[in-house]
């Protein structure tokens, strides 16, 4: 089949075998610079303080453990929940 198929075309099924298996794994994300990365939840900084220097609500703080995500190929900080960038430091995904 490979031999059918031009470099495009099975670049094409490569990423539609990605999607199809980030859809089945939650503990996957993709930066925007291509890296994917599996993530697992982070431990709650009650103490955590956004980028003004002021503490966190309890709701923020269990957010960022939850969905904050830094890609180690670019450095972006990305929240897993609704993809904002960077990560919305202190505010929940609503």
């Amino acid at each position: 089949m490979r031999q059918a198929l031009d470099k495009d075309e099975l670049q094409e099924i490569e990423e539609e075998e990605i999607k199809r298996a980030l859809g089945e794994n939650s503990n996957i994300v993709q930066c925007p610079c291509g890296n994917y990365m599996e993530v697992s939840r982070g431990v709650i900084d009650f103490n955590a303080r956004d980028d003004k220097g002021q503490v966190m609500s309890p709701e923020a703080c269990d957010n960022m453990a939850r969905n904050r995500v830094r890609c180690r190929e670019c450095d972006t900080t990305l929240c897993m929940s609704c993809h904002e960038r960077p990560y919305h430091l202190g505010m929940t995904c609503k």
